[in-house]
């Protein structure tokens, strides 16, 4: 017994002691963070100008968000501040266990987490240097160096995301610390910015290997495009600039003219209203979207025709052709766009191609005026003439002839619904022709060609249609009045 009792106190003293080393350790690994934090503030001073940026004290760096994501306890120590606690940073647990080393990743997202600045940047390009990937929208960046500063200490960067950094509306894009291109980065999202379209030029500048760019939500108008002496973007092929304010046509020339390669134009959601052939610009356009847009005239489309590579078209939901059918709308598309070979994401096949371009002719035979491609239509297909109108839907009435036996009146032909029952049609004859209850009628249906052979048939069952008794123009209803 005193053995056990005995044991019990050894492990009870056992897990007190243990309690109490974890929270010394717990306040040690506290006042290592509040030691590292001052030594960065007194090492600030002694870093080279440019090489690191302060927040303002209402928000985070973009390597403090890193770490406060991705990087363990241990990570956060810095061995040059203080060497005597090296065993205890080795022993202390990581508070992200299993994660990955930082140093390894490639994709980074840090979305909205209140970051102002990029911090150090050697301390950010020693963190993330195999990083190719950075998304970090939805925080409040407010300078561009902040952002120069960030691509400088990533060259590996392929993809920065920007979206949703409001602040960076008023920004003033002067010199920073990106000395030379940043060859690397391929894609850059700029959306919901409201950055002025003359700052993403210049911003282009140094990044001379963009080939995707995304700049919706941005609230530009056509007085933003008025960009003269503005150095062309030669590897931009993608643009997205939906959900603008653009209304005329020469602010798209202007991308045209700062972007010649481009190969696919997004520009849905805007107000434009016109389109003009191609001039000089867009060579190179192969696909492009219009959906939502207010084109309005069968000209706008025509001036498509002239974009000489122009093979993709979307052009959902605009005024033009409202007034039409869907199919008859896509057939009058498809006809004057010979060289389109995708429209609203269909494939056109030959076969619907050549029935658009005989529906065109006929549509406008004998219409005054013609769209431009009609006359080359006529030589390819013909003067076709127009399909005549074949309506092979049921009839819906009949004329009958109406005679009567046990009152003295003439022979009459009326025009009857044969989708209604017998006894609608008893109760219309006794009201409106005859005046009397449709219990004193009696009602034989008499087939002209077939009477011959069978004689009448009583209509008897009030619930049956006339349609069933297969009516047809000239036949006989025999109405017999009885007291």
């Amino acid at each position: 017994g005193d053995c056990d009792l005995s044991g019990v106190t050894w492990l009870c003293l056992s897990l007190s002691i243990s309690h109490i080393f974890n929270d010394l350790l717990r306040n040690i690994m506290a006042s290592v963070d509040v030691l590292n934090n001052c030594q960065r503030s007194l090492n600030v001073d002694k870093t080279k100008e440019g090489d690191c940026e302060e927040t303002c004290g209402f928000g985070v760096t973009l390597v403090e968000a890193i770490k406060d994501k991705y990087c363990s306890v241990n990570e956060f120590y810095d061995p040059e501040t203080l060497d005597a606690l090296r065993m205890i940073k080795e022993s202390a647990q990581s508070s992200k266990p299993g994660a990955v080393p930082v140093q390894t990743l490639s994709t980074l997202i840090v979305e909205s987490r209140n970051i102002i600045t990029s911090g150090c940047s050697k301390e950010l390009s020693s963190l993330c240097p195999s990083v190719k990937e950075l998304y970090i929208g939805g925080n409040t960046l407010s300078r561009w160096d902040s952002v120069l500063n960030l691509l400088s200490a990533m060259p590996q960067l392929q993809l920065l995301d920007l979206k949703q950094n409001y602040a960076l509306s008023q920004a003033t894009l002067s010199a920073g610390p990106l000395s030379t291109a940043h060859t690397s980065l391929s894609v850059l999202v700029l959306s919901c910015t409201s950055v002025p379209f003359s700052d993403v030029v210049t911003v282009l500048q140094m990044l001379p290997n963009v080939s995707e760019l995304y700049l919706s939500k941005n609230q530009y108008e056509d007085s933003h495009f008025d960009m003269l002496n503005r150095p062309q973007h030669d590897a931009l092929a993608h643009l997205n600039i939906v959900d603008n304010n653009l209304t005329e046509w020469k602010s798209v020339e202007t991308l045209g003219e700062l972007f010649p390669n481009l190969d696919t134009l997004t520009i849905c959601s805007n107000p434009l209203s016109g389109v003009t052939p191609v001039g000089e610009k867009f060579k190179n356009l192969r696909n492009l979207n219009l959906n939502k847009t207010m084109v309005s005239s069968w000209e706008c489309v025509e001036n498509l025709s002239t974009y000489p590579r122009l093979t993709e078209l979307s052009l959902w939901h605009v005024p033009i052709g409202s007034d039409f059918e869907d199919k008859d709308r896509r057939f009058a598309m498809i006809a004057r766009l010979p060289m389109i070979q995708l429209l609203n994401k269909s494939t056109i096949s030959e076969t619907e191609r050549e029935d658009a371009e005989r529906w065109l002719i006929r549509k406008y035979k004998t219409e005054p005026q013609r769209p431009n491609i009609y006359t080359t239509l006529i030589k390819k297909h013909g003067n076709l003439q127009p399909l005549p109108d074949i309506n092979l839907s049921p009839k819906k009435e009949v004329s009958l002839e109406f005679c009567y036996d046990g009152i003295e009146r003439r022979t009459e032909i009326h025009k009857v619904n044969i989708e209604q029952t017998t006894k609608q049609f008893k109760t219309w004859i006794g009201r409106t022709l005859l005046n009397i209850p449709r219990s004193k009628l009696r009602l034989f249906y008499v087939d002209v060609e077939m009477a011959p052979i069978y004689g009448s048939v009583e209509m008897k069952l009030e619930t049956r249609s006339l349609y069933m008794y297969n009516m047809k123009d000239g036949d006989h209803i025999n109405i017999m009045v009885y007291n």
